[in-house]
């Protein structure tokens, strides 16, 4: 039997790097016009309902065009599916706040969370829940995520199955564990699939990503991190992979680790700066 990690050390080469997990982007600015998704969509294709910008409006109305603006573009940014922005949109109509639902909506996307998680959220936020409390319950409750083991040459069929990739791969087993599906039929419909979205959303998933992006760290960045920080291997790792996810530093996340911060203590700081 062989676990997919022996996959991961296919693509994790050169230096020293992290699998970063489900994540779309990072460091960029998500106002800007006109910017182009995977999807091929940019955010000047965007149509957005009068009802929704009315209460985005209503709910805040100096700040409006820039909560509309960071709206369109991490729908664009994220391929958020068309069934998972209405579900959105009906917590905007339902009278929530855009900024902290874009708040919920990207963690929510790097956890292969769901739209009943993201209504949950902001439920829970709306009545005095802080971002870093509902992130911290919502990681403790989850299972932890642990790649399957294969026969090799189960494995080696799927490496070699024209049209699946090895984040296809990564991506079915992420989903298995999410929705209880058997990994083999996921895969299966993947091979018909033009697209993970379409298959995420019908999951009520916001993740939608066709690639995982990968977080490269050589080693002596590493050794310098750990000389500087005290802090493990690992806890520097991880410091890159939250990095990358909420578009800092890596100096800047290890920094707030090393002051004894919390990943979810990093990501509600971080969302908020970005949306509120």
């Amino acid at each position: 039997m062989k676990t997919y990690s022996k996959l991961l050390s296919i693509l994790l080469i050169l230096g020293m790097a992290v699998y970063a997990g489900i994540a779309a982007f990072a460091a960029e600015d998500g106002g800007a016009a006109g910017q182009t998704g995977s999807t091929g969509q940019t955010t000047n294709d965007l149509v957005i309902s009068q009802a929704v910008l009315d209460r985005i409006r209503a709910a805040d109305p100096a700040n409006y065009d820039r909560h509309v603006a960071d709206y369109k573009a991490l729908l664009v940014k994220l391929g958020i599916h068309d069934s998972i922005r209405q579900e959105i949109e009906k917590l905007v109509l339902d009278g929530y706040a855009l900024p902290e639902i874009l708040i919920g909506c990207e963690f929510l996307y790097h956890s292969f969370g769901t739209v009943a998680d993201l209504r949950s959220f902001a439920v829970q936020q709306a009545a005095g829940a802080s971002w870093e409390r509902l992130f911290t319950e919502y990681n403790r409750n989850q299972p932890v995520f642990k790649p399957r083991s294969f026969p090799s040459d189960y494995l080696e069929k799927l490496m070699s199955t024209p049209g699946l990739t090895a984040d296809d791969i990564m991506i079915a087993d992420r989903l298995a564990n999410a929705t209880g599906r058997p990994f083999e039929e996921i895969i299966e419909e993947k091979l018909t699939s033009p697209e993970w979205r379409g298959i995420t959303a019908k999951a009520g998933i916001l993740f939608g990503g066709d690639k995982l992006p990968r977080v490269q760290i050589k080693n002596e960045q590493l050794q310098a991190f750990q000389s500087e920080s005290g802090l493990s291997a690992a806890r520097i790792a991880e410091a890159f992979v939250i990095a990358h996810k909420v578009g800092k530093t890596a100096e800047t996340v290890v920094g707030k680790l090393k002051e004894g911060y919390s990943p979810e203590a990093v990501f509600a700081e971080s969302y908020e700066q970005k949306y509120r």
